[in-house]
């Protein structure tokens, strides 16, 4: 294991073609002059978007995919601490859950941008983590991981970005998540599966807090992390673990019906 829940970094570099990585750059860059143009008109909600804010869901099957998430952020990443990070937003309500209706790459990442550029200007005591789902991806894990390894490596990672400047932290997570070399049914897996495709963005500020004070105890977060969170996933077991998702899922879509 050595994925911390703190960076995502779903595939050695390697094992993607450079291809892939100079056409979505070239993409990207057209992506990011969008978004930092919408910006200086005075804001990036100037930009097409097909984001839905919690507060806008009308549609029974948006409240569902919401209410899902909530429980998984509940019940499988605050109750088993997979996140030092959650524990906080969570209980004071400042999580920002939004849904992405992007069926193509370009309008995903479009709408990750504005989501990250929201999350700077919004106010941090009323907005301290989004997560952005993105249920048309539920079919394309391969993608998916391609998408994030590559936001993360040229965009977020990077402090002379010119529209984040490494100050949002990005992390993708996937109902059939599987890391490589590692068995189908390893509970390890867990640790990156959730009810939607979903990306969480959170401010590094906030991070840095919570690494600082680790360091400040002789402790590197990010290691304490993984090893943390594999000792509570394989204690838990695959089996009980998937059961757990199937409950999240099943009940929190009927509750959010009889809503």
């Amino acid at each position: 294991m050595n994925q911390p829940c703190l960076y995502f970094v779903p595939v050695p570099l390697s094992s993607v073609p450079l291809s892939i990585f100079r056409s979505k750059f070239h993409a990207c860059k057209l992506r990011k002059a969008r978004a930092l143009n919408a910006i200086q008109r005075g804001s990036v909600v100037q930009m097409q978007s097909r984001i839905i804010s919690e507060d806008e869901c009308s549609r029974d099957e948006d409240k569902i995919m919401i209410a899902q998430t909530r429980a998984w952020v509940k019940e499988m990443i605050v109750e088993l601490n997979l996140c030092p990070f959650a524990r906080t937003p969570f209980q004071k309500d400042t999580v920002r859950y939004s849904i992405s209706n992007a069926q193509k790459e370009k309008e995903l990442i479009d709408d990750i941008l504005q989501e990250a550029c929201k999350l700077l200007d919004d106010d941090p005591e009323e907005t301290a983590t989004t997560l952005l789902l993105a249920p048309y991806w539920a079919d394309a894990l391969e993608d998916w991981s391609e998408l994030g390894y590559f936001l993360e490596e040229e965009i977020f990672d990077k402090e002379d970005d010119p529209l984040l400047e490494g100050r949002v932290g990005i992390a993708f997570f996937h109902p059939n998540w599987t890391f490589n070399e590692m068995d189908n049914n390893d509970p390890i897996h867990f640790e990156r599966r959730a009810p939607i495709p979903t990306i969480s963005l959170l401010r590094k500020d906030d991070i840095g807090v919570y690494v600082q004070d680790a360091l400040e105890k002789g402790i590197i977060l990010s290691k304490k992390v993984q090893d943390d969170n594999e000792v509570t996933l394989r204690k838990y077991g695959y089996d009980k673990l998937e059961r757990k998702m199937s409950q999240i899922k099943q009940l929190q879509s009927k509750r959010a019906t009889e809503h």
